[in-house]
């Protein structure tokens, strides 16, 4: 009966191991990240069927290559195909749908999507929006105060340190799937690269490298193969008229002219606020057209600036004067506001179809959306944001139309931004997490 029994057991591993290699086999655990690439194949068993693939999401979404370009689709042949877990997929539960010539495969997994922050002490950690105390990435970064920048729905990002003047271009891409994978090597402008020695204050990634904010003026790094991997050079000062605090960037205005860029700052000799406004294509450099714009000739810094989606309007706040700038690009025309209630205005971001723009009041604890129509803008509503003891510190914006507050000494906030009775509640699990800069997976 013993000889019996460990028979059927074989066998039925036998079984089992027939039945994988007769399967799609997913590279690695079957547990995915916004962004993340994936392959699937299977040895023996029934062809895949090109463009027969589906992702439906825990709340029934149906994600396509056809109807989500971020999924990167690509058919190897009747064996194999790869993806990328696309933008906007609800988290949770999920089936993978493939066709094949003997009907579909179904493959169950799970989708996370991330909060990524660092804690100023070189460490860069992805959490699970849903749980918290789940790590799902770890990598490392500058020292002191940081940045970061979500750069694209692929979950690059840049990682920065105004301290030491560190850069690290990261992502999801990595078959450790506990940890980022570097898109180009650190540099550190503040030391490692000849004739710049700047302290990096924001950054916009491009086609072919990134455009740098510092307190010596707005340049470039380029980012260029070498052999099987990448290097990263100083290209070149795009202008050296101000001390840059703050970059955004518009939606492609066109093919030839690409995005339009802003990039802040503060002349030190005169003390004015300024926008330098340039276009990304072709790639920009100290001969590229560009647009001054004085914003005030007081004395006092930009601590943010946002461009709508269109690039037609600019907005920035001025925690000095306590005043919100709205600029219209082509007339120049600047139109300054001052907030009221608002103290330390920090960050502020166009939302709702660019209908409205949220000013983050670090100072008086405050959420100030305004309704914007050209350069007048209305005062919406005000939220209050933060705890009695602890300040909101950070904003971000998530395009579904969320904005999310993260609080000193940890804890995060959400607001619907288009909504008609905006309302601050709670993240349940984020009481532990400081997050003095932070990004949310699309």
């Amino acid at each position: 009966m013993k000889k019996t029994t460990f028979f059927l057991c074989a066998f039925s591993w036998l079984l089992a191991l027939a039945a994988c290699d007769s399967s799609p086999q997913v590279s690695g655990p079957k547990s995915f990240v916004i962004g993340q690439p994936v392959t699937i194949r299977v040895e023996q068993g029934s062809n895949f069927v090109e463009n027969q693939f589906k992702i439906v999401d825990s709340e029934g979404g149906i994600f396509t290559p056809t109807t989500s370009p971020g999924m990167e689709y690509t058919f190897a042949g009747p064996k194999e195909f790869s993806f990328r877990v696309p933008p906007f997929v609800a988290t949770g539960k999920a089936t993978l749908e493939i066709g094949s010539s003997s009907g579909p495969y179904k493959i169950e997994a799970t989708l996370h999507r991330g909060f990524v922050t660092g804690d100023g002490a070189g460490n860069v950690t992805m959490y699970s929006v849903d749980n918290p105390s789940r790590v799902l990435r770890r990598g490392a970064m500058g020292i002191g105060s940081y940045q970061l920048r979500l750069l694209n729905a692929r979950s690059q990002f840049v990682a920065f340190s105004p301290t030491d003047g560190r850069i690290d271009w990261l992502s999801v891409d990595n078959p450790d799937s506990s940890k980022f994978g570097v898109v180009a090597p650190s540099l550190s402008i503040a030391s490692d690269t000849p004739g710049v020695n700047a302290r990096p204050s924001d950054i916009l990634a491009l086609s072919r490298g990134l455009i740098v904010g510092t307190d010596r003026g707005v340049g470039t790094l380029l980012v260029s193969a070498v052999g099987s991997g990448t290097e990263v050079t100083f290209g070149s000062w795009i202008s050296q008229a101000a001390a840059f605090t703050a970059l955004d960037i518009s939606e492609v205005l066109s093919e030839g002219a690409g995005a339009r860029v802003v990039a802040a700052g503060s002349v030190t000799s005169t003390g004015e606020s300024v926008l330098v406004v340039f276009n990304s294509v072709p790639f920009p450099t100290n001969n590229s057209t560009k647009v001054q714009i004085t914003l005030t000739a007081e004395n006092a810094n930009v601590s943010d600036v946002a461009i709508s989606r269109a690039g037609a309007y600019i907005a920035a706040v001025n925690p000095d004067l306590n005043r919100l700038f709205l600029v219209e690009f082509d007339s120049r025309n600047v139109v300054p506001t001052d907030l009221t209630g608002c103290q330390g205005p920090r960050s502020l971001q166009f939302v709702a179809g660019d209908q409205r723009l949220a000013v983050l009041c670090v100072n008086s604890r405050t959420l100030e959306l305004f309704s914007v129509a050209g350069t007048t803008a209305t005062p919406y509503r005000s939220l209050a944001v933060g705890t009695d003891t602890k300040k909101p510190i950070a904003l971000f914006y998530d395009p579904t139309g969320l904005l999310y507050v993260s609080l000193e000494e940890g804890g995060l906030q959400v607001v619907e931004a288009g909504s008609s009775n905006p309302v601050v509640t709670d993240v349940p699990g984020f009481g532990g997490i400081v997050a003095g800069s932070f990004f949310i997976q699309p």
